[in-house]
Parts: structure tokens; C-alpha cells; sequence
């Protein structure tokens, strides 16, 4: 297991304050490791990353087990926090026979740690005769015929890397010869002896091709250096079939959409009659229910008319019978004062009578002395 400490700056620590433990000896850390932390009281809370681990039991005691990388402890009782950076290695474990020469396997096991030592590599072309615009292939070998894996080859502007097989694929280029190669502190360089621009028989076969301007079998017999116009014909032909066949695509769609809206709706009828039917009964139920409703409503409120009706009429008179008696003194009112009214008019045209003759009988008197 990882190592186990005691704590340091001894003394219990005042609420408040810092701990202050000493965690020195969590050093040289190896992934995978069982570590153990002591502290003077239990129920430290212990946080690693971010994350509670625990708490430390009665002996103030906490075990986790080690991954590799840098990691924060954090440390936390009764309010108060201590945080500690560990760093923690992939510690690799030694074993004799792997023929990989581990820390200290130089004493312990030394047949690990002898090597072949390659002395020099070398540069291999594949095919030998290089075409330009082709691709063709490099090959890198040791002294000891062993193919050589991430070896930088430059070729031109061109640089790659072997792979397993010791193999880096280029394109030949005309007046590119100079092909150098590296691994390590090794080197190697050659060059391409020559740079075929084209075999011979593929020009021949594009001339005779390119004289012959067959269109499925059809004007062979024309010469002409480029058949462009029998390549147009052909796309053209081709674009129309393509939107022929796109058309006819979206009209089998069409019908087939039509077919089954068709066949929905045929199987929607007689859910849809069911449903009108289903509508119409409940339609009929709730008006034969209000009809029931309002005759029960009237055959109740019967009764209670005709017991209201006598206590209305004896009402009425009740009230007419006031009226008449509040209106009594007030007819008797209005008759003197019209009766009034009528010997004030009398008196007044009596007076307006005498006054009339009294001007006449003057007026005649006068009439009379002038005379």
C-alpha cells in the first residue's frame, strides 16, 4: 500500500482557523496505490477533485486508491479546510524477459536492455520506372533488411511518413529526382534515374481512340480529333431522361397519395354516419330531457299562481282603495278653487261691463252737446 503518515502541527485547531497538517510524505505517488491518511480526530471530511471520498473513521483513518494525473485533496473538519496538490505517475511495473529496458532493469536484468543497433537505412523504389502523374511507392530498410516505420521522406515538395510496412506513396512529377529519407540520427538520399512522361502504348491507344468517333456502334467512320458533340448528345439525352424519370416519380406519388386519402375515406363514411346518428339521438335526448324539464317546472309553479293570484287582486284593490281616499281631498281642492277661479272671471267681465257702458254713455253725452 501507498504510505501512511502521522499528522503534523499537532494541537486541536480553533474554529476559524486553517489546518495546518503536514502531508510532506504524499510524494512519489504511483496510480493504482491503496493510500492511507491519519489525522488526530475522526470525521475529516476528504475530498478529492471536487468529490467527498469520505470521512476518517474512529482512529482517524481514510483509504482511497491513487489515479494517475494532478489532483486537489481537501481536507475539512468542523469548518475549517486544509487543500493539498498531489501529483500521481503510471508508475510502469519491471519484468524480466519483455525486452523493454524499464528503470534500474540495466542491473537487475540486462538481457532487456541489449540492443541491435541499426547502423544505416536505405531507400527503395517500387516500381522502378517512375511515370509522371502516377503514383509509386518508397520503401525504407535498415542495415539489417528490417523495414523502418515513421521515417520522413521527402520527395520535391512532398513529405510523408512511412507506415508499418516502411512504405510512403508519391506522385511522380517530371524534373523531381531528389528523394531523401530520415530516422533518427540516420539518413539516406538517391534519385530517380528517369521521369517517363507517358507509356508509349497509352498514347497510342488515346490517338486511336480519340480518331475513332463510335457512338454505341453508330459513326464510326467519322474522323474528328475530339467527339464533343456525341459526348453533348449523350449528356443531353441523359438530362432529359432524368427529368422524364423525376416527373413520372412525382406523379406515381400523386397517385398513390390519391389511392389512400381514397381508401381513408371510405373507411371514414360509416364512422362518420355512426357518428351524425350518435349525434343527433344525443341531440334528441337532450331536448326531450328539457321538455320534460320545463313541463315538471310548470305543473309546479301552477299551484302557487293560483294561491297568488287571490292575495294579488285583494292587493290591488288594496291599493286603489288608498289612492282613491289619498286623491279625495285633493279633488275636493281643485273643484273650490276652480269654482273660485270661475266668480273671479264673473266679477271680472261684470266690471269690465259697467266700465264699457260708462265710456259709451260719455262718448254719446259728447256726441249729443256738439250736436
Amino acid at each position: 500500500s501507498g504510505g501512511s503518515g502521522g499528522s503534523g502541527g499537532g494541537g486541536a485547531v480553533s474554529s476559524g482557523d486553517k489546518l495546518n497538517y503536514n502531508l510532506t510524505y504524499l510524494t512519489d505517488l504511483c496510480a493504482g496505490e491503496n493510500i492511507t491518511i491519519k489525522f488526530p480526530y475522526s470525521d475529516f471530511g476528504v475530498f478529492l477533485d471536487g468529490k467527498r471520498i469520505g470521512y476518517t473513521d474512529r482512529n482517524g483513518k481514510i483509504t482511497f486508491i491513487t489515479t494517475e494525473g494532478k489532483h486537489l485533496l481537501v481536507f475539512i473538519h468542523i469548518g475549517n479546510r486544509q487543500e493539498y496538490n498531489i501529483s500521481v505517475k503510471n508508475c510502469i511495473k519491471a519484468f524480466c524477459g519483455d525486452k523493454i529496458c524499464s528503470e534500474g532493469e540495466n542491473e537487475t536484468c540486462p538481457s532487456d536492455c541489449v540492443f541491435d543497433v541499426v547502423q544505416s537505412i536505405a531507400i527503395v523504389l517500387s516500381p522502378q520506372k517512375v511515370f509522371k502523374g502516377r503514383e509509386f511507392t518508397i520503401i525504407i530498410i535498415d542495415d539489417k533488411n528490417h523495414v523502418v516505420e515513421d521515417a520522413t521522406v521527402i520527395y520535391g515538395n512532398q513529405t510523408k511518413t512511412t507506415d508499418k510496412n516502411g512504405k510512403a506513396t508519391f506522385t511522380g512529377f517530371l524534373g523531381m529526382r531528389d528523394i531523401t529519407a530520415t530516422k533518427g540520427n540516420l539518413t539516406a538520399s538517391s534519385q530517380i534515374t528517369d521521369i517517363y512522361s507517358e507509356p508509349i502504348d497509352n498514347i497510342i491507344n488515346k490517338i486511336n481512340n480519340s480518331l475513332n468517333c463510335c457512338f454505341f456502334s453508330f459513326g464510326c467512320g467519322i474522323v474528328f480529333i475530339f467527339c464533343w458533340y456525341w459526348w453533348l448528345l449523350l449528356s443531353v439525352i441523359i438530362i432529359v431522361l432524368g427529368v422524364i424519370y423525376k416527373f413520372w416519380l412525382k406523379q406515381q406519388d400523386k397517385y398513390h397519395i390519391e389511392q389512400i386519402f381514397k381508401e381513408i375515406k371510405q373507411e371514414q363514411k360509416p364512422k362518420e354516419k355512426e357518428d351524425k346518428r350518435a349525434r343527433a339521438r344525443a341531440k334528441d335526448k337532450k331536448a326531450k330531457a328539457k321538455k320534460i324539464k320545463k313541463e315538471k317546472i310548470k305543473q309546479e309553479q301552477k299551484p302557487k299562481k293560483q294561491e297568488q293570484k287571490p292575495k294579488e287582486q285583494e292587493q290591488k284593490k288594496i291599493k286603489k282603495e288608498k289612492i282613491k281616499q289619498e286623491q279625495k281631498p285633493k279633488e275636493k281642492e281643485d273643484k273650490r278653487a276652480r269654482a273660485r277661479a270661475k266668480k273671479d272671471k264673473k266679477r271680472k267681465n261684470k266690471t269690465r261691463a259697467k266700465k264699457d257702458k260708462k265710456r259709451k254713455n260719455k262718448i254719446l253725452k259728447q256726441t249729443n252737446k256738439n250736436r
